[in-house]
């Protein structure tokens, strides 16, 4: 039998250290359990027709949700900093969204690179066999791109 509040249990017990990181200087927690409403807020922001100065509000009102207090007024404060106090960045914010989308699901934000089928090609299109060596290994009197096999500029 499925036990779905054992699942609940071992992931509201997850140790600090899992649920820690540190950003601009300030300590937050992930809180223990995450209201399920708290993460269909981010719809907004995949619907592509959302400003940024609304993306910013959005993700600091999931941030808020996200952490355990005080967090959320240490989050607002990192937000309203200026140029000359370290401000978060764009990326910051993102990584910040990820990392707790990630621990919080389980689930990666990003997909995996595609894996190629294992053969070498460094010029796409153009088959390799025993007959025509690697254009990446054969001497020229320029750089070749190993990856697209094209000359160098310069």
């Amino acid at each position: 039998m499925k036990n779905f509040d054992h699942d609940r249990q071992r992931r509201a017990t997850r140790p600090a250290s899992e649920r820690t990181f540190v950003l601009g200087g300030e300590t937050f927690m992930l809180r223990a359990r995450v209201p399920a409403n708290v993460m269909t807020q981010l719809d907004e922001i995949t619907s592509g027709q959302v400003s940024p100065g609304r993306v910013l509000d959005i993700v600091t009102g999931v941030v808020t949700d996200m952490v355990e207090p005080p967090g959320g007024e240490k989050w607002r404060e990192l937000v309203a900093r200026g140029a000359e106090e370290d401000p978060l960045t764009l990326a910051d914010v993102i990584d910040v969204v990820q990392w707790l989308i990630e621990n919080e699901t389980n689930i990666p934000t990003s997909e995996p690179s595609p894996s190629g089928d294992g053969s070498v090609n460094p010029v796409p299109g153009a088959p390799l066999t025993d007959a025509s060596p690697s254009p990446a290994l054969t001497p020229t009197n320029s750089p070749v791109d190993v990856f697209s096999g094209q000359p160098t500029p310069g």
